[in-house]
């Protein structure tokens, strides 16, 4: 099953939570009395004068394995200044953070410290470091939170766990934080209680399991349905590769699939077993009767060679023909594995 939060390794959280103890960011000018950055009304996005050209100009000094590497977003402000929320900050933050481990904690926390300060001017200069010492406080804490609820398959806990990252992201950070850091997080994480839920109803039967799945999948905003999908078919693979591995019928696939990425999807997954089968029986077919040449004493090398030409042109297309040594490597390397 997906985990269903986003979490740096536990080391990596505990540096960070000495760093925010023992070495506080250094107070910036005008910082706003509020616990959350400004938000303009009525925000109108101006990439800020680092976009993302001239920022690789400025970026700091880098370890050597991320110098051709690019930033992963980029600060944008309003017409007053303000710096607008948007989920390039969090991506911007876990770009410098991720060097960690190569490098200090100091170290990546002071070039992001720097790249911030290069980056913008007040007051959304300030609302950058106030929301990263938030993202720092949240990833301290969320250590401790990890402590009270561990990782479980009970849905119950589950759903006790999420609430409880929920509550904090929501003590430490402003809505608008909340949302653009992890709007699309929860909203899966929420889709995947539900679906967990319904597949483990005993009063449902397998049809209307499969049919209230497909309606949480549909209801998901359709800028999620492709990052939803390419998740659920990476845990179908998984649970599918399991379930064959234990002996699982065709009919138990077909009903995991189901559940898995709904019916229409499950239909066309079906067409392309049904297609890689056939290629599958094709390419046997051709490597047994082209042993049977090989085989045939009778023949000289070049009437073997213009037999073998003969059946490649016979059974497949030009393109095909391009495929089959590497099909058939590949094949015997598979078989030899499941040995």
């Amino acid at each position: 099953m997906k985990k269903l939060l986003l979490l740096i390794t536990v080391a990596f959280i505990v540096i960070l939570a000495a760093i925010i103890l023992f070495n506080p960011q250094p107070k910036t000018t005008a910082v706003s009395q509020s616990p959350q950055p400004a938000i303009a009304s009525t925000p109108m996005e101006q990439v800020t004068p680092g976009n993302k050209a001239s920022a690789q100009k400025k970026l700091p000094q880098m370890p050597s394995y991320m110098r051709d590497t690019e930033v992963d977003g980029v600060f944008k402000v309003d017409e007053a200044g303000n710096l607008l929320i948007t989920d390039d900050i969090r991506r911007i933050f876990d770009y410098f953070l991720s060097t960690i481990g190569e490098e200090s904690v100091e170290q990546s926390l002071k070039r992001l410290r720097g790249y911030i300060d290069n980056q913008l001017q007040e007051p959304a200069k300030s609302q950058a470091h106030e929301i990263l010492n938030q993202y720092l406080q949240y990833q301290h804490e969320l250590i401790a939170l990890e402590m009270e609820h561990p990782q479980t398959t009970d849905i119950n806990t589950l759903a006790q766990r999420e609430a409880a990252v929920k509550a904090l992201r929501e003590r430490i950070f402003s809505s608008e934080v909340v949302a653009a850091f992890f709007g699309r997080e929860q909203l899966y994480n929420e889709f995947t209680l539900q679906r967990l839920t319904i597949l483990h109803d005993p009063n449902l039967s397998d049809e209307t399991k499969t049919e209230r799945i497909q309606q949480l999948r549909d209801a998901l905003p359709e800028e999620m349905q492709d990052d939803a999908l390419t998740r659920l078919l990476s845990e179908l693979n998984q649970k599918s590769a399991a379930l064959q591995a234990n002996g699982g019928s065709a009919a138990d696939l077909r009903k995991l699939r189901q559940q898995t990425v709904g019916v229409e999807a499950t239909e066309r997954l079906e067409q392309l077993d049904s297609k890689r089968s056939e290629w599958q029986n094709r390419l046997l077919g051709f490597q047994a009767e082209r042993q049977k040449i090989n085989d045939n004493t009778g023949l000289s090398d070049n009437e073997k060679e213009q037999a073998i030409k003969r059946l490649m042109e016979d059974n497949f297309s030009d393109t095909e023909r391009l495929r089959i040594d590497a099909a058939l490597q590949l094949y015997e390397l598979q078989q030899k594995e499941k040995k």
